[in-house]
């Protein structure tokens, strides 16, 4: 299993977020997912990049390809995008490891976001979510209903795991 990170790392702002992350439940194996890295702005010489994943654990093949998107260079996309900013890694590390702890949710594609920030994204009984961590203390969502009637929002404090879990199980009780 990954390591998780320190607390200590968990950063919004200057504000420490304060959780204890020493011992997270064991998440129930799903089936394999792949994630797709995928270019946020379009051009006729788009890129796409597929992350396999390594294991049958969600958990650990989406921290997995949350540290591939980390390791993406200056100008990932061609458009002058710098990698993935230190602040948002951590935040988005300890969202992944906040709902693998809370639920049995199947692997999200992991998207790297223009600005140096990084997405989320699940597909379950007709809806989407999209979180995304482009900004170190908020999180932006997209829901997508069954009718494809679509609702934006932001969360503007990161350690808010109501409105976090209110999103997840949004999605997985369709």
């Amino acid at each position: 299993m990954s390591t998780l990170i320190n607390q200590d790392d968990l950063v919004t702002g200057d504000t420490h977020i304060l959780s204890d992350l020493s011992s997270l439940p064991e998440v129930d194996l799903l089936p394999k997912n792949q994630a797709i890295i995928k270019e946020e702005k379009p051009s006729s010489k788009s890129q796409f990049v597929s992350v396999d994943s390594t294991t049958d654990n969600p958990f650990e093949n989406t921290l997995s390809n949350l540290d591939t998107i980390k390791q993406l260079p200056d100008n990932w996309d061609s458009y002058g995008s710098p990698p993935l900013d230190a602040k948002l890694y951590n935040n988005a590390k300890f969202f992944l490891q906040w709902i693998f702890s809370q639920f049995i949710i199947p692997e999200p594609f992991v998207v790297p976001v223009a600005g140096g920030g990084v997405q989320f994204e699940w597909q379950s009984r007709g809806r989407e979510l999209e979180i995304e961590f482009s900004e170190p203390d908020s999180i932006e969502y997209l829901l997508v209903f069954e009718d494809n009637e679509m609702v934006e929002g932001s969360i503007k404090n990161i350690i808010d795991t109501r409105a976090i879990n209110d999103l997840i199980e949004w999605m997985i009780t369709g």
